[in-house]
């Protein structure tokens, strides 16, 4: 049996060259943000701040990585109370993770969202981040807005958002109707590293996949809208849910990783290659997607500096 990892920590689909926080992920619509070209400048000013924090650059074989590890998945993260240690990671990463994994200060499933601007080096270098909070704080407040307010003070970081037409999918549902196993209450419960999850339970919106050969398998409980954001995510391009199927379902999905999904690695098996993902979700979720034109978000990055280490 492959290992199931919970996209929060393997973040195997990497949009835009990095889009799951080795990684989560793993990627959600910030509240309040809904306008085009609006600044981010004040996404973090009401949040708690750490109390200290340590940025270094990760140097060596793979900028900081233990030999032998993905160089596509960074160094990752512990969690602890109080505290947030992220080992090696590029600024998009990070970016990625502070502002759409935990934008509002809770996990959300992986969204397709590139980032665009800035120097290249914030895509290749990899920073470590040590951060202790005066008082115990969630480790979604410190992933996300406290890491915010992170950035945007060491690095100097200014963000914003844009929105503009581009391609798209759009998800619907195909003659005969859908095929979804509806969710059980309490099956699924909100995660935050450190709450454990009762024997059985999922956490809610985030998803849980594993590679065998030439297929990926993912499992998702959450709502349509979840995985129209997973789907975006493993194919690039952002997925529109256009079925109008409410409420929470248990989503398995298997299909062959191609060109298609160019986050996704395969790995070496004799496996036979399950369908394409587009067969897949017709076949198993009786739902279909269509190309079309349609609203694509973006993380403008205005203005950068590299830290001084400390």
């Amino acid at each position: 049996m492959p290992d199931f990892n919970p996209l929060w920590t393997a973040q195997p689909f990497r949009s835009a060259r990095n889009a799951f926080l080795s990684v989560i992920g793993i990627l959600a619509i910030m509240d309040g943000l809904t306008h085009p070209s609006q600044s981010l400048a004040q996404s973090a000013t009401a949040a708690p701040k750490f109390e200290v924090a340590s940025i270094k650059v990760c140097k060596g074989e793979g900028r900081g990585q233990q030999k032998g590890s993905d160089p596509d998945r960074g160094g990752g993260q512990n969690a602890s109370a109080g505290r947030l240690s992220i080992k090696c990671d590029t600024l998009s990463d990070l970016i990625q993770h502070a502002y759409i994994t935990f934008a509002n200060g809770r996990s959300h499933p992986p969204e397709f969202q590139p980032i665009e601007g800035g120097p290249a080096w914030i895509h290749s270098d990899r920073y470590a981040i040590e951060a202790k909070a005066a008082t115990p704080e969630s480790q979604g407040m410190m992933n996300g807005p406290m890491l915010q307010a992170l950035l945007e003070e060491r690095f100097r970081l200014k963000l914003r958002r844009d929105t503009r037409q581009v391609p798209v999918y759009t998800l619907s549902v195909v003659k005969g109707g859908p095929k979804l196993q509806r969710a059980k209450d309490g099956d699924c419960a909100p995660f935050d590293f450190a709450p454990p999850l009762e024997p059985g339970q999922k956490p809610c919106g985030i998803p849980m996949t594993s590679t065998k050969g030439p297929n990926l398998t993912t499992e998702i409980e959450g709502s349509v809208a979840d995985l129209s954001k997973l789907l975006g995510a493993t194919l690039d391009r952002p997925v529109i849910d256009k079925t109008g199927i409410t409420g929470a379902f248990d989503f398995r999905l298997e299909f062959a990783i191609d060109e298609s999904t160019p986050g996704v690695r395969p790995t070496p098996s004799d496996n036979t290659p399950a369908p394409s993902i587009f067969t897949a979700i017709q076949e198993q979720l009786g739902l279909k997607l269509e190309s079309a034109k349609g609203p694509g978000e973006f993380l403008v990055v205005d203005h950068v500096e590299r830290p001084s280490e400390n």
